[in-house]
């Protein structure tokens, strides 16, 4: 049986000032969270106690809509869908806060706003066209962090046994291993002569990859025998890996 959840607050653009409104729900057992958000901030944290249970706090704000919450077969779906127009009309200090037990698969899509991970543990799919990536994450499953503009900036709780890809397409994108033991295959990749990359790790080759646009330059080195993927990606911006 599918449970749906639709939440219209309508906010008329000439009104100047209209208060915040909070939307607070709890839902339990909920496998797989999926995000697809236009302006909002995100801020997903571990719950402190061992309830199955996922909280979610959405902070409202002028000229903003309440977003539309789908739950069915253990998937939690939270969605911004705008008519046409409205998008431009929105503020951006509307925030979502979602608190996790562990294990939980998370798809996120988001088009303007910062996303922040504290002490979760799950997988990842994350891509946001504007806005920071900011986490403190364990991966239970293959994770990508990616923001088109913005920086992106993981640091792990524990060693990987996923593969794992950390890219900004203009900023800084950082993995901090923070002390945990690198056993996989690492590839570091940026645009030529005009991208950074930061690593203590000795590299075992090093290309200049021809293309129409800007060329890139990888460096990659096996380390252990993991058969796993730790990717680091930009253009022009800086990539560091951090032991």
């Amino acid at each position: 049986m599918k449970q749906t959840i639709s939440v219209l607050i309508i906010c008329l653009t000439s009104v100047i000032g209209t208060s915040a409104q909070d939307i607070a729900q709890q839902f339990p057992s909920v496998k797989e969270v999926k995000l697809d958000l236009k302006k909002c901030s995100v801020t997903i944290l571990k719950r402190t106690d061992n309830a199955n249970t996922i909280d979610f706090k959405f902070v409202n704000a002028k000229n903003q809509k309440a977003p539309i919450i789908e739950l069915g077969n253990g998937r939690l779906r939270i969605d911004q869908s705008y008519e046409p127009g409205f998008f431009t009309m929105l503020d951006t200090d509307a925030e979502l806060q979602l608190t996790v037990p562990d294990g939980i698969d998370f798809n996120i899509q988001m088009e303007d706003g910062d996303l922040s991970l504290v002490n979760v543990t799950g997988s990842f799919n994350s891509f946001l066209h504007k806005g920071d990536i900011n986490g403190t994450v364990s991966t239970t499953g293959a994770s990508h962090f990616e923001s088109e503009s913005g920086d992106v900036n993981i640091k792990l709780m524990k060693g990987l046994d996923f593969n794992i890809s950390v890219a900004s397409g203009s900023s800084t994108a950082t993995l901090d291993f923070a002390g945990q033991a690198i056993n996989g295959k690492v590839k570091m990749e940026a645009f030529y002569g005009s991208g950074t990359i930061n690593s203590p790790l000795a590299f075992s080759s090093q290309n200049i990859i021809q293309s129409d646009g800007p060329n890139y330059i990888t460096k990659s080195v096996a380390i252990g025998e993991k058969d796993i993927n730790i990717t680091l990606s930009t253009g022009p911006g800086t990539i560091s890996l951090v032991l």
